[in-house]
């Protein structure tokens, strides 16, 4: 892209109609973050990237206001990623990996060798 003015239009064409389905805060926080030159480049590449991913990933985002906090999300984690990992560490701890039937089924695997 090039140029603030060239970032406002791609940005705006991405989360107008987000928008609408409201996302207004993450809208704002995209926006804010994209003020620095070498954090628009990372806001434009994680909202391409959720483009790419949709049509796989479209369980998880099934409207546009989630797309909007995914693109935050994976901006954030590039730019944070230990303060990601933080939070994901609170939901690994938060998992009864005892009854996981998977992690089971490893095991018995790694039992046996």
């Amino acid at each position: 892209m090039g140029g603030k003015d060239n970032f406002r239009s791609f940005f705006s064409d991405k989360i107008q109609s987000a928008m609408v389905d409201s996302g207004a805060l993450e809208t704002l926080l995209l926006e804010a973050i994209s003020e620095k030159e070498e954090d628009r480049a990372i806001v434009e590449r994680s909202i391409s990237y959720i483009d790419e991913i949709h049509p796989i990933a479209s369980k998880y985002l099934s409207k546009n206001r989630l797309k909007l906090k995914a693109c935050l999300g994976v901006t954030w984690a590039i730019q944070y990623p230990e303060k990601l990992f933080s939070f994901i560490d609170e939901q690994i701890r938060s998992v009864k990996w005892e009854e996981s039937k998977v992690l089971e089924r490893c095991f018995e695997q790694l039992k046996s060798i």
